[in-house]
Parts: C-alpha cells; sequence; structure tokens
C-alpha cells in the first residue's frame, strides 16, 4: 500500500506518549508498506525530520513554530487564539503550507489510504471525507476535566471556552471523516456516544517486549515509577493527585515506599513534589 501520513510534528525526539504511539505503528507499517509522510518542522523541535528515514519513505517538512508553554510567545497566541473559532490546541498547528502540501501530493500521487495523525493536524487536510483520522485521546474530554477542576474563576471560564470550543470541533471532524481509529474501546465508545460517530475502530498501543527486555535487569531503584511527559496538564494533574490521595494510602502498608517521576520538562509544581518528599524523585528529561 502507499500510505499518506500527516502529522502536525516528527517523531523525534521521542518524548512524547503521541510521538511513541505514532513511531512504532509506523515502523511496523513501513517494513511493509509506503509511506509518505508530512509533519511541520517546529522551530522549537530540532532534529526529527534528519531521522525520519526511520519510519518513512519519504518526508516533507513544513516550517512551522508552536512556542512552548509557559513562554511570551506562547502566551501572545493563546492571546489571539481567543478571536478564533478553533481551539488553542489546534489553531497552534494551523498552516496553510501544510494544507496547500498535501493537496499537491494528492494530486500528484495515487495512495491508498490518507491518515491524519492527531486531530490537531485536521485543519491542514483538504478532504477529511477521504481521510483516516488517527486518534490518541477524546481531546475534549481532557477540557472538560481542566473546567470542572480549575482553580479560580477566571481560568475555569477560559477551560470552558476552550471545552466548548473543542466539543464542536472534535465532533465536526470525527463525523466528517472517512473512518476513525481510537486509542482503545473505551474512546472508541465514547466516541460513538458524544459524536454519533459510526466508522470507529479501536487499535490499541502495544508493547515492543524485545526491546523492554534488558538482557541484564538492574536493581531496582524505585518501588514506583510514572512516566508521561510532565509538562501536560493530564499528567501533572494525575500524579499531584496519586501523591496526595493514593501514595498516603500505600505508605500506610509500606511506609519506605519510594516513588519516581520520568519525563520531559517537569513543570514547577511536579518539582516541588520531591522537594516536599525525599522518597520522591523526579528525573526531568531523559535522553533519548
Amino acid at each position: 500500500m502507499k500510505i499518506l501520513w500527516v502529522k502536525s510534528d516528527f517523531l523525534h525526539p521521542t518524548t512524547k506518549g503521541g510521538h511513541i504511539r505514532t513511531l512504532e505503528t509506523l515502523k511496523r507499517l513501513h517494513a511493509r508498506h509506503e509511506i509518505h509522510y508530512v509533519a511541520l518542522d517546529l522551530a522549537e523541535q530540532t532534529g526529527g525530520f534528519e531521522r525520519s528515514a526511520d519510519y518513512c519513505a519519504k518526508a516533507y517538512p513544513i516550517p512551522h513554530s508552536a512556542p512552548v508553554r509557559g513562554t511570551l510567545a506562547f502566551w501572545m497566541q493563546a492571546a489571539a487564539g481567543l478571536f478564533s473559532p478553533l481551539p488553542l490546541a489546534v489553531s497552534r498547528y494551523r498552516s496553510e503550507p501544510m494544507l496547500r502540501q498535501v493537496e499537491a501530493l494528492t494530486r500528484a500521487e495515487k495512495f491508498d489510504s490518507i491518515v491524519c495523525d492527531f486531530l490537531f493536524a485536521a485543519p491542514n487536510m483538504p478532504d477529511l471525507a477521504s481521510t483516516v483520522l488517527f486518534q490518541h485521546n477524546v481531546e475534549s474530554l481532557i477540557w472538560k476535566r481542566q473546567t470542572d477542576n480549575a482553580p479560580d474563576p477566571l481560568l475555569r471560564l477560559y477551560f470552558r471556552s476552550q471545552y466548548n470550543r473543542m466539543l464542536r470541533f472534535e465532533g465536526e471532524t470525527c463525523r466528517a471523516a472517512k473512518s476513525v481509529i481510537a486509542v482503545s474501546e473505551t474512546d472508541a465508545h465514547t466516541l460513538r456516544s458524544l459524536y454519533g460517530v459510526s466508522r470507529i475502530a479501536a487499535v490499541p498501543t502495544g508493547v515492543d517486549l524485545d526491546y523492554f527486555t534488558p538482557a541484564n535487569r538492574p536493581a531496582p531503584s524505585a518501588d514506583l515509577v510514572f512516566a508521561g511527559s510532565m509538562d501536560w496538564i493530564p499528567n501533572i494533574d494525575g500524579i499531584q493527585w496519586f501523591v496526595e490521595e493514593v501514595l498516603p494510602l500505600i505508605r500506610k502498608q509500606r511506609p519506605d515506599c519510594s516513588l519516581v517521576i520520568a519525563g520531559r520538562r517537569p513543570a514547577p509544581e511536579i518539582e516541588r513534589l520531591a522537594k516536599n518528599d525525599k522518597r520522591i524523585r523526579v528525573t526531568g528529561t531523559a535522553p533519548t
């Protein structure tokens, strides 16, 4: 098969769960099929295009900037996003050059399948009716949880506006797509019930057992490990809840229970967990 795969970024350095899922999927497809990969070449993410031969026959980099959260450029982008009908998480990756590149490729080449990887690349797809949408989350649920748990009224108002935009955009995109691939049966069920999507299937995330079977097992350095992007709001909320609500229950039975929080760019509140508890260690970004 000849497959056109469109995503909002390249897959190296592989520091996100979404990167890992897509990379391992494409490596297997690349072994048997011809993959053409279109992605935004983000100014904030270097080296991705150079390693794209690991998973595709040909790559098409589109220069783009999506400022890192917390920077002045990000807050300026967020302010401008208040006047966009798109949710900020999507509008950050909208690219007219990418749209034109996808249009040109679909005119020039005959692809057996076209895949939009993640919801964020969807505005750059000229024809969703011929596109498979590869979903990694139910994005609107993430924003709903942020709205429900916002610590102050102003932030709650902002999150609610983003939730409403995401709910509308995600629903319209899922219904317009040729078909949808969900990350789990639970997500597939949610997308069906929430958006009335009927053309949907679940493809679970696999594990490379050969890669994760070390020849010599090192002695464990912690009792528990949480691995994930530690600058992503759902992970920040999740591990804070775990440390506050669950870890004390474990330590009633195992007082010396230790925890390692491993993942890129830990937020300040994650760093504070380690400062306040000597049995918690935060690794920060791990080498790839």
